[in-house]
């Protein structure tokens, strides 16, 4: 969720500012201090992001930082607007969010494994029927499971974020474990920074936090009624977490010794307690666990499938969202350059409607799948061919959309008779779009060693005010793409896939805004497989003019230009789309 803060200046948060950039040539100095300026500007206001667009496309060119004075001291103040960043985004109290100690397991809504932090795998192996393993499902003893699985149940009501405590006791009684089962939209920030998750998240997921290894933290009177009790047990569990005994309890409360007790007995049963002292420990535990939040502050996407992951061969894992009928034939989704699985319901509605297994994946470094150093269109292709080994998959459709068309055509290159078809919506090939002053990235492409300190500052500062900013951008140029980024349900939707993307680094983005600036282009001239290109006329980022060029001539390619469209396609296109995808693959030719 995003809130707006009235945020401290730079001096309260990081000091005094580092001086100037060196002065050796005064018009220089005087365009990287507007770039110095901007990036605290937007270390404290994300939606000026185009004034740093600005400020670098102002810069001379080319400069490098290997060797320039005013390039180096640049790349110093963009990291110190980073960390900047980090501070005003830590709750504002300057505490160490990532300090608190948790033993936890996230969950998807699955019940898959997603991540492991803590003790949570030695502490929970007394009850686990095998081992906790990333990516595959929670595997309890009998008696555990029945136990967890009503905790799960009761965080996934409709609407609830309360706490729904769980005891795990083994068949001799030999070892006991309780804990609280969550959803998402009850973590606290440490809880959520330890599992390396955003602030604004798309699909649900769930927690198993054991708190008996936790010290007790400061108390709360809303803990007891958060997990299920009526107000006068509330009262009764807020007086022993006071220190103070069951009849100093009663006396205190104006009830009998005896009405404490059958109201003790009721708390135990609630809470899967069998003694005052567990009790007090999941109190005072409980206590340090946030206000239940409403719905409609998550950024949550209805029927958002859970995302899966394979292990690459050198230990990467490549994270994938599925869409569509899970028999049906399969298609591989490259999303576009600022996303990751999330696709636009359209693209989800159009694969269930075409019968369609539609597997959208998460290059390196976006969404939640590693990163990687050596990044390609080559690399992605070999990415892409492990993924569909790992699945099983031997004839494949893929789908590139904008900048995710190039890695498309690399792995239709790579994978050759595989292909069944090939679909490009509005693709970037790896044209360098440094002449064209209508795209907000040729700044960057003209100053491309600026790159990885922009992308590290937009995965600090992502909130909800940047994501509005660059819609804003993107949609100012098309008339059709400003109506759409007017309807309250595009804004949730383009909300949420830009949180998205970049929860856990901005290491993708940089990587792939490097590959592109380098010049580096996939070439579809050599491909043998149908393939078919839907571009919007009035795309404001990707001319139609490149894929007329590209693809004018191609004697695999149908192209269809899209009078009157932007970069958002309708819904009647993409069922065409998927369609063509659909369709019986043609005999290669002779």
């Amino acid at each position: 969720m995003t809130r707006d803060f009235e945020l401290p200046t730079v001096e309260a948060v990081i000091g005094s500012p580092p001086p100037p950039p060196p002065t050796d040539d005064p018009a220089r100095a005087a365009a990287a201090l507007g770039v110095v300026e901007a990036l605290y500007a937007f270390a404290e206001e994300p939606a000026r992001w185009d004034d740093v667009i600005a400020a670098v496309n102002a810069l001379p060119s080319p400069l490098d930082p290997a060797h320039d004075k005013i390039a180096a001291s640049i790349v110093g103040h963009a990291a110190r607007a980073a960390a900047m960043i980090e501070r005003l985004n830590a709750g504002r109290d300057l505490t160490d969010r990532a300090t608190a100690a948790w033993d936890a397991v996230l969950l998807t809504s699955e019940n898959r494994v997603r991540k492991i932090v803590g003790h949570a795998a030695s502490r929970l192996e007394p009850y686990l029927a095998k081992p906790l393993v990333d990516g595959e499902r929670l595997a309890l003893d009998k008696a555990a499971a029945q136990g967890i699985d009503a905790a799960l149940a009761a965080a996934r009501e409709a609407g609830s974020a309360s706490l729904a405590p769980f005891t795990l006791v083994t068949a001799d009684d030999t070892a006991r474990c309780f804990g609280i089962a969550l959803p998402r939209e009850a973590f606290p920030d440490t809880l959520a920074t330890s599992f390396a998750l955003g602030a604004v998240w798309a699909e649900p997921l769930f927690a198993l936090v054991l708190l008996s290894s936790k010290d007790g933290a400061a108390t709360g009177e809303h803990a007891p009624r958060r997990l299920g009790l009526t107000a006068a047990e509330a009262r009764l569990a807020a007086k022993l977490v006071q220190g103070l005994q069951l009849s100093e309890c009663a006396a205190s409360l104006g009830i009998s010794t005896h009405t404490a007790r059958t109201q003790l007995k009721n708390i135990f049963a609630k809470t899967g307690t069998k003694r005052q002292s567990e009790l007090l420990r999941l109190l005072t535990n409980a206590a340090s666990f946030p206000q239940p939040t409403s719905s409609s502050d998550a950024m949550t996407m209805p029927d958002t499938p859970p995302r899966r992951f394979v292990t690459l061969a050198d230990g990467r894992h490549l994270y994938y969202r599925e869409y569509g009928i899970e028999s049906g034939p399969a298609v591989v989704y490259f999303h576009v350059g600022l996303a990751a699985s999330l696709v636009m319901p359209e693209i989800a509605r159009a694969a269930v409607k075409s019968g369609l297994r539609l597997i959208a994946f998460e290059r390196p470094g976006f969404g939640q799948s590693s990163p990687r150093r050596d990044y390609t269109f080559e690399t992605i292709a070999d990415d892409v061919e492990q993924l569909l080994q790992r699945l099983n998959i031997a004839s494949v459709a893929l789908f590139g959309d904008g900048y995710g068309g190039a890695f498309a055509v690399a792995a239709a290159r790579k994978l050759n008779g595989a292909i069944r078809r090939l679909a490009l919506r509005s693709p970037h090939l790896g044209r360098s779009l440094a002449n064209d002053q209508r795209s907000m990235l040729s700044a960057l492409f003209r100053q491309s060693w600026i790159i990885p300190g922009v992308a590290e500052l937009m995965h600090r500062g992502i909130r909800v005010s940047l994501v509005r900013s660059l819609m804003r951008h993107y949609a100012e140029r098309s008339s059709t793409d400003a109506a759409r980024a007017a309807e309250p349900e595009f804004q949730h939707f383009f909300d949420a896939v830009i949180f998205d993307a970049l929860e856990r680094t901005g290491a993708g983005l940089s990587a792939e805004l490097s590959l592109f600036a380098s010049g580096a282009r996939a070439d579809p001239a050599s491909l043998t497989c149908p393939i078919s290109i839907w571009h919007g006329a009035e795309h404001p980022g990707i001319p139609a003019g490149e894929s007329i060029a590209t693809f004018t001539g191609h004697k695999n390619a149908a192209l269809h230009i899209l009078p009157g469209i932007g970069s958002y396609l309708t819904q009647p296109v993409f069922d065409d789309i998927f369609a063509w995808l659909a369709a019986p693959q043609p005999p290669y030719p002779t």
